[in-house]
């Protein structure tokens, strides 16, 4: 058990740090307009990953359930990993100077940026992309005690909201250091990050 939720957290809080849409409207929303208006936004957030995680989960239950397809779906689902990392490395500069994330809402309310949390989520394919590919790792390495997969799934997600919640308490307070040179090095640890992972993934099932 501990295994699974160390697993999930590391994970959790590498994803948190993938520069995307969602990345930069969470830090400009805080910025703007303060840690409740920004963890609303994280909420959102929250829930359109809980709700795409449920989708593909239940899409995906009999085919990661049989047990000859679980070291292809690991060896599958390190290999993406590896890819979301490097495409991150190196396209890291080219989403910061693409950034248009921010959707002006101007009377601030917590139901609204909840509601565009949420939207902004869904509508980036990559959640998709990255979604399944841990929900079938997930399925594939504990699909024999699914309480596990439940575990790992669930500390993904927990440490996800826990550090866009972290990330919206502090970045109004850190708005005078946090230049895109600071979040291009966070976004290459991160990269980085992802890319062992996936390794580690690939080489225990296939060892």
């Amino acid at each position: 058990m501990f295994g699974a939720i160390s697993q999930g957290i590391i994970l959790g809080v590498t994803l948190a740090f993938l520069i995307g849409p969602s990345f930069f409207a969470l830090l400009q929303t805080s910025i703007k307009h303060g840690f409740k208006i920004g963890f609303s936004l994280a909420t959102g957030i929250f829930l359109s990953d809980l709700f795409c995680i449920a989708l593909i989960f239940i899409g995906l239950a009999r085919f990661v359930n049989e047990p000859s397809n679980r070291l292809y779906i690991t060896i599958a689902g390190g290999f993406v990993l590896i890819i979301i990392g490097i495409s991150t490395i190196i396209m890291r500069k080219k989403h910061i100077k693409d950034n248009d994330a921010d959707i002006e809402i101007k009377t601030p309310k917590i139901y609204l940026y909840i509601i565009k949390g949420f939207l902004l989520n869904m509508l980036n394919p990559s959640v998709y992309i990255y979604w399944i590919s841990i929900v079938a790792i997930s399925s594939a390495q504990y699909g024999h005690e699914k309480y596990l997969s439940l575990i790992f799934l669930a500390s993904i997600l927990s440490a996800v909201y826990l550090t866009d919640s972290i990330k919206a308490y502090l970045a109004n307070k850190l708005k005078k250091i946090l230049n895109d040179h600071i979040i291009l090095i966070i976004n290459l640890f991160a990269g980085i990050l992802l890319i062992i992972i996936g390794l580690v993934l690939i080489l225990k099932s296939i060892m």
